[in-house]
């Protein structure tokens, strides 16, 4: 039978990786206290992040698509890719990394839970199936643990590099259908979810908004969490 939408299987892959992020978190957290050591951990991480990818890509080709296909068409694919690279080859808190990162958690996040290639074989372990899900689980990992050690540091005047960077992926997609005969990229044809109101405008505007209100609010906790250092140090 072939695996489901929170089948055994699927929950079994959800409790090992969350426990396994959040026991890495920690100890990034922990021990990752220079600025050496935070560059060797999420470089390493984009590393397996760029082999996630490409054995993905690698698998999908293989059985499916052809090579001729090779480049990712998906939001979630290019994003692991661009996310992989940036980070490799970019400096800290590039502009880049201010609009892949973000999307790169969200797509990921969705896709752990809503997978739905799920059931495109019979076995879990199917090399599309399996890869689809570590290259999602991978960025998501990188793209926290990028906000968590201050290697990417979310500023509300940065916010518009999410808008700026989402017209690049449509028009890589347009690229990728109008040059190089893919029949559809980036969901410029169809809803991100089959079925809903999902396209790519809808949810780019709704992504937006809500990326503008979370460096809104991740503003404020920061000033606030800083106004109880500064009284102090006035004080003394």
């Amino acid at each position: 039978m072939a695996p489901q939408l929170y089948g055994w299987q699927h929950i079994l892959y959800l409790a090992i990786t969350i426990t396994l992020m959040t026991a890495l978190w920690i100890t990034i957290k922990k021990c990752a206290r220079s600025e050496r050591a935070v560059r060797f951990a999420v470089k390493l991480t984009a590393l397996a992040l760029l082999a996630m990818i490409l054995w993905n890509r690698w698998s999908i080709c293989y059985y499916r698509d052809g090579f001729a296909f090779f480049l990712p068409q998906s939001f979630c694919g290019f994003s692991s890719l661009a996310l992989a690279l940036s980070v490799l080859l970019l400096p800290k808190d590039s502009a880049v990394l201010h609009c892949v990162t973000y999307v790169s958690i969200l797509g990921g996040t969705v896709t752990m839970f809503y997978p739905d290639f799920i059931g495109q074989n019979e076995s879990f372990l199917y090399p599309m199936t399996i890869s689809g899900m570590l290259h999602h689980t991978v960025a998501v990992f990188l793209g926290v643990s990028l906000i968590m050690t201050g290697y990417l540091v979310p500023r509300l005047k940065k916010w518009v590099y999410l808008p700026l960077g989402l017209c690049v992926y449509i028009a890589y997609g347009m690229l990728l259908i109008t040059a190089l005969g893919y029949s559809d990229a980036m969901q410029l044809y169809t809803p991100l979810i089959e079925g809903t109101v999902l396209t790519w405008y809808f949810t780019g505007f709704l992504f937006c908004l809500l990326h503008f209100g979370f460096l809104f609010v991740w503003e404020r906790l920061k000033r606030r969490s800083r106004e109880p250092e500064k009284a102090g140090s006035a004080t003394m």
